[in-house]
C-alpha cells in the first residue's frame, strides 16, 4: 500500500516504479510494483501502466491484472478503450492453454465497468469478441452474470443510498 500511495503522490515516483518493473528480479516485488502502477487514477499514468501489457520484456501472465485494477469510471473507460485499441496484440500475448481462457477473461474489463444503460451493448460485444476462445463461452457467461448481479444490487440500493446522501434522483451516483 505504501508503494501504491507513493506512486499516486508523485509522477516522478510513478515513472521510477515503472522502470523498476523491468529490472526487479523478485517476482513478488515486481507484482507489488505492477499493482501500484495499475491503480493510477491519472489517465496518462494508467495508460503507461496498461502499455506494460504489450511489452515483451515482461511475461503477460504478470501484467494481465493491470487492466482490472480500475477504481473510477474514467479509468474503466480508459481500460476498455485500451483493450479495444490493442485487442489483437493482447490476445496474441495472453496464453490460451489455461483451463479458463486467458483471452476470454478480458470480457470482465467491459462487464465490471458497465452501466445499466450499456448492459445489452456490452453483453453483445463480449459475447462476439471473447466467447469463441477455448473456455470462453463459460467465462463470458460468468462475466455477464456478475455484471447483471452488480447492476441489480446497485438498482436495489440506489434509492436508499440517494436518501441517505441527500442526492436528487437526477444526480449521477458514485460507483
Amino acid at each position: 500500500m505504501v508503494v501504491e500511495l507513493a506512486a499516486h503522490a508523485s509522477p516522478a515516483v510513478f515513472d521510477r516504479l515503472r522502470q523498476d518493473v523491468f529490472t526487479e528480479t523478485d517476482r513478488h516485488r515486481r507484482g507489488e510494483l505492477l499493482r501500484a502502477l495499475a491503480t493510477a487514477r491519472d489517465v496518462k499514468q494508467q495508460t503507461a501502466a496498461l502499455e506494460l501489457m504489450l511489452d515483451d520484456r515482461i511475461d503477460s501472465r504478470e501484467t494481465r491484472s493491470v487492466v482490472f485494477r480500475s477504481t473510477e469510471d474514467i479509468n474503466w473507460t480508459t481500460a476498455q478503450q485500451f483493450v479495444r485499441d490493442h485487442k489483437d496484440e493482447l490476445l496474441r500475448r495472453i496464453p490460451s492453454d489455461s483451463p479458463v481462457s486467458g483471452q476470454a477473461v478480458l470480457a470482465y474489463v467491459f462487464t465490471e465497468g458497465c452501466k445499466a444503460d450499456q448492459r445489452d451493448e456490452v453483453a453483445d460485444y463480449v459475447t462476439r469478441t471473447f466467447a469463441g476462445f477455448p473456455g470462453g463461452a463459460r467465462t463470458v457467461r460468468q462475466a455477464i452474470e456478475d455484471m447483471d448481479q452488480r447492476l441489480a444490487r446497485g438498482a436495489l440500493i440506489e434509492s436508499e443510498l440517494r436518501g441517505w446522501l441527500g442526492t436528487p434522483a437526477t444526480a449521477r451516483m458514485p460507483r
